[in-house]
C-alpha cells in the first residue's frame, strides 16, 4: 500500500511539471536514456539536455515537497 501511494504521488508530481521538463525527466529517469540519446530524440544540444534535467529535477523536488512530507524519492 505504501509503494502504491508513492507511485501515485510520483506520477502526480511528474504530471504537474511543464511539458518540456516532464518529457526530459521521463526520458532520463524512467526510460533511462543517456544524455546523448535524449539530445538526439528531442533534437537539442547535449548541454541543453543537461541543464533541463537539472532544472526538471529541481522542479520535481519542489513539487514533491509541496505535496506533503518533503521526502524526495531515491
Amino acid at each position: 500500500m505504501i509503494r502504491e501511494n508513492e507511485s501515485y504521488r510520483v506520477r502526480r508530481v511528474i504530471n504537474m511539471l511543464p511539458d518540456a521538463m516532464r518529457e526530459i525527466l521521463v526520458l532520463r529517469e524512467l526510460d533511462e536514456l543517456s544524455y546523448r540519446q535524449i539530445a538526439e530524440v528531442i533534437d537539442i544540444p547535449i548541454g541543453t539536455v543537461m541543464s533541463r534535467i537539472a532544472r526538471a529535477r529541481h522542479e520535481f523536488a519542489e513539487a514533491w515537497t509541496a505535496l506533503g512530507d518533503g521526502e524526495v524519492p531515491a
